[in-house]
């Protein structure tokens, strides 16, 4: 058995020029929401956002998302939010568009899932994720971010890292929702 010991790998001509074989990971990039807050109506607020430079043009870029929420009508915290959703932006553009899509329909990223049982809503929160492969075509920096809201009920609560009900109470949990970006070589 032979081990290979180094301090320090650098490129034959310049430094940073190693050549990562096909599929691995260049650099990572993650963030963490842990604070809670709320989205009323028919609305929508900017989640995440991760800058990343792109090492090579040809890599991709792999986008995770983990979002843990709850949503209740705010007359109501029986009635679930089903209209919830996670979108995913390269910049200013949408990238996560359904090609079918037509009229009033909503293009989104994933759905947030329904927390519960149907008739204590707000009293839940459920965990949503999304996974995207993008391929950007760039070594110029870029800005991934996510944005949550509801599509439809003005009257609609979105409360994210948290149960809709916040009562000082065992059953109503928190919890965190994360992001991470992630170059892979071609």
């Amino acid at each position: 058995m032979s081990t290979l010991s180094v301090d320090t790998i650098q490129g034959k001509t310049t430094a940073g020029t190693v050549a990562m074989p096909v599929g691995h990971v260049i650099q990572t990039f993650t963030t963490n929401r842990t604070d809670t807050f709320t989205v009323s109506g028919v609305a929508q607020t900017e989640m995440f956002s991760i800058l990343i430079t792109p090492k090579f043009a040809s890599s991709k870029i792999l986008i995770t998302c983990n979002i843990n929420g709850s949503g209740a009508q705010a007359n109501s915290l029986s009635v679930g939010h089903r209209y919830a959703y996670a979108q995913l932006f390269r910049d200013s553009t949408h990238i996560t568009q359904n090609t079918d899509r037509s009229g009033n329909r909503v293009a989104v990223w994933f759905s947030l899932q329904d927390a519960s049982d149907g008739s204590n809503h707000g009293y839940g929160m459920a965990n949503s994720s999304g996974m995207y492969l993008d391929s950007p075509n760039t070594t110029s920096q870029i800005d991934y971010s996510v944005k949550v809201g509801q599509s439809s009920l003005s009257n609609s609560l979105l409360t994210i890292n948290r149960s809709s009900v916040n009562d000082n109470q065992n059953y109503t949990h928190y919890g965190i929702s994360s992001m991470t970006v992630q170059e892979i070589k071609q």
